[in-house]
């Protein structure tokens, strides 16, 4: 079991952690460098980013038995590349094929000074070094991934609703539809809404998307839904309206 406790930004966010039969016995440490963006436990070692107050990124090597940051290193990311995993429970960075992969976005302006270029990709980490062996675009403007997840040996980048894009061992990327009936997807395409978590459980991923409600003359009481999907198959599992 893990948590952090976000202090403020000079004494840094603590990590507090213990296992599920001795909840008595817990230990903790301080992660330098900022608030923690995102989390991924292999094992004994856990892997942190944060970011500090002038968004510059970092990744932690954590010895959970120790409670010692083995390492820490600032990730060159490019002006602009920033991650969307601040939403709650968004696994944006995961182990897969022995390497680290790190969701990230570059939102730029183009070179009229008008046209907004929006470029995904997959950030590519050795974990012994922490460092960025290559940066993998996914290829679609309007595609913004914030969480990750490995199914059936492949790579599922997600953003909403809509799609995802799966990576192969290969490194290749298709995308894959979410099979959702064609009134649903009418209906949320006309609505102005933003996906407010991801969660994922085995090769299920829970995506809540939230309505605007400024100008909305739906129900006041009606903030949105849940959608389950199968992330094999992209096949719709259940609905909840919130």
């Amino acid at each position: 079991m893990i948590y952090d406790i976000a202090g403020d930004l000079k004494t840094g966010q603590k990590l507090v952690y213990w296992q599920r039969n001795q909840p008595s016995n817990k230990k903790s440490l301080t992660i330098p460098h900022g608030f923690t963006h995102s989390i991924h436990i292999e094992k004994d070692d856990a892997y942190i980013t944060t970011a500090d107050p002038d968004a510059i990124a970092y990744i932690h090597h954590i010895d959970l038995k120790s409670e010692e940051v083995v390492s820490s290193k600032k990730l060159e990311l490019d002006d602009e590349e920033y991650s969307e995993s601040s939403l709650p429970g968004n696994p944006a960075l995961v182990f897969y094929k022995g390497y680290l992969y790190y969701a990230v976005n570059q939102v730029r302006t183009g070179a009229d000074d008008h046209t907004v270029i929006n470029a995904g990709k997959l950030v590519k980490i050795d974990p012994k070094t922490l460092e960025i062996v290559k940066k993998i675009p996914i290829g679609d403007e309007n595609f913004n991934p914030d969480s990750l997840a490995v199914v059936n040996h492949q790579l599922v980048v997600l953003s909403g609703y809509s799609e995802a894009y799966v990576m192969n061992e290969q490194e290749q990327i298709q995308k894959r539809m979410f099979k959702i009936p064609k009134n649903q997807r009418s209906t949320l395409e006309q609505k102005s809404t933003l996906t407010e978590q991801i969660t994922v459980k085995g090769n299920k991923a829970y995506i809540f998307t939230m309505y605007d409600l400024r100008n909305s003359k739906d129900d006041e009481n009606i903030r949105g839904e849940i959608n389950e999907f199968n992330l094999e198959n992209g096949e719709q599992l259940s609905r909840t309206i919130i």
